[in-house]
């Protein structure tokens, strides 16, 4: 995905990045994600996701709060046993990936000194006036929450 400042090309975001982007913007509705964890390896089918962003003043910097909850199913299951504490631990690795993927966007916005994410206008929104993006003057706070409703197939 390309990333335009004032009408000129300034970088490129790779695919977690953008999908770390989509995140944020409440944009992503369904996917598939693979994840390897020990002896364990399942497929988590996301099937429903909210992002909430709130703005808040701190001293002399704006506190940026990212929550995130999201609803999947156990895909499937190639190998291994699925107990509580391996469901709690897919749990832990998924909320690893989206933070992962969240911070990647945030890091580069950063880097080419653009509001990628939007933040601006969230602050915007909530505060009537326009922080200034800075790397010093913004702190990030990221929170997931998932749920994992159904089970789907498991294989032996």
């Amino acid at each position: 995905m390309a990333v335009f400042d004032n009408f000129k090309l300034i970088g490129y975001l790779n695919y977690n990045e953008t999908r770390g982007l989509l995140w944020t913007l409440n944009k992503i509705k369904s996917e598939i994600y693979p994840i390897v964890n020990k002896n364990i390896k399942v497929s988590l089918e996301l099937t429903h996701s909210t992002c909430k962003i709130t703005a808040k003043d701190f001293k002399d910097k704006v506190l940026f709060k990212i929550e995130i909850v999201s609803e999947v199913n156990l895909g499937e299951k190639e190998k291994g046993q699925i107990t509580q504490k391996n469901l709690e631990e897919l749990k832990k690795e998924f909320i690893k990936s989206i933070s992962k993927d969240i911070n990647e966007t945030l890091k580069k916005s950063f880097d080419l000194k653009a509001d990628i994410l939007h933040l601006q206008d969230f602050y915007y929104l909530q505060h009537k006036k326009q922080p200034k993006f800075d790397k010093d003057k913004i702190s990030v706070s990221i929170t997931v929450k998932t749920f994992v409703r159904r089970f789907g197939m498991l294989k032996n």
